[in-house]
């Protein structure tokens, strides 16, 4: 489970979707914004369909949540509000984590 301080609240998904800058890769998208009210980093994940059945959507959300706490844990200084919208189930963990690192470092500049 995401850490509790980690977690993108479900009031701000509109704010950091409509506003915020996004980086697409192969298996989603990224989406920042810096909302003033949060001062700590805090992502949200939106698993579409398309990704599979619900053992399937689930088993993605976990692994974005570990890349995600892992990169948060790696870079202190992160700031920001982000959330994540999954296409296509990641077969290898290493190329998401990959793909998701150089998604947060172009959406990271912006913000």
């Amino acid at each position: 489970m995401l850490p509790k301080k980690y977690r993108l609240h479900s009031q701000y998904f509109n704010q950091v979707f409509n506003n915020g800058f996004k980086a697409k890769g192969k298996f989603g998208m990224l989406v920042g914004f810096n909302i003033k009210d949060v001062n700590q980093p805090s992502i949200g994940f939106v698993v579409s369909k398309k990704v599979g059945n619900a053992v399937f959507r689930h088993k993605a959300t976990r692994r974005l949540r570990n890349v995600s706490v892992e990169y948060f844990k790696a870079n202190k200084e992160i700031k920001g509000n982000y959330q994540y919208i999954s296409f296509i189930f990641p077969e290898s963990y290493e190329e998401l984590k990959k793909e998701m690192f150089d998604q947060f470092d172009k959406v990271k500049k912006k913000i």
